[in-house]
């Protein structure tokens, strides 16, 4: 460590190329990119990796494309506690669990990761 670019590249080409998605392949590098970061050590990865990011999507298997699903709303959370029994703990650690992700993603969904613009972004006195 740390891993050179070629390595890096290989990596994808050879693991992927027929089996998964571009998306997964983009996870593994987000992974291996923190592990670095994690272990302070140099990330060598760069612009050079989208030519077998693009290259191993173009054989990306059709299985590994899924359809947008709708999304989760808090009818569903409703949904869900009213069909648990909040009196026994694993109801009320699935209903934790489901209540932690569903309020994680509408975060992120509001956080902000590039210049404030008002039109698109929610402000703190909405």
């Amino acid at each position: 460590m740390p891993a050179s670019e070629f390595l890096l590249s290989m990596f994808i080409t050879i693991h992927s190329l027929g089996l998964v998605g571009n998306s997964a392949m983009k996870t593994w590098l987000e992974g291996l990119c923190l592990w670095h970061m994690i272990n302070d050590t140099p990330w060598h990865g760069s612009h050079l990796l989208c030519y077998p990011l693009r290259g191993t999507a173009k054989v990306a298997p059709q299985m590994s494309h899924q359809a947008k699903r709708d999304p989760v709303m808090i009818d569903h959370l409703k949904a869900l506690c009213c069909h648990l029994d909040l009196t026994y703990a694993f109801d009320i650690a699935v209903f934790t669990l489901a209540c932690i992700a569903f309020w994680c993603c509408c975060l992120g969904e509001l956080l902000i990761d590039s210049k404030f613009d008002p039109d698109a972004h929610v402000a703190c006195s909405t």
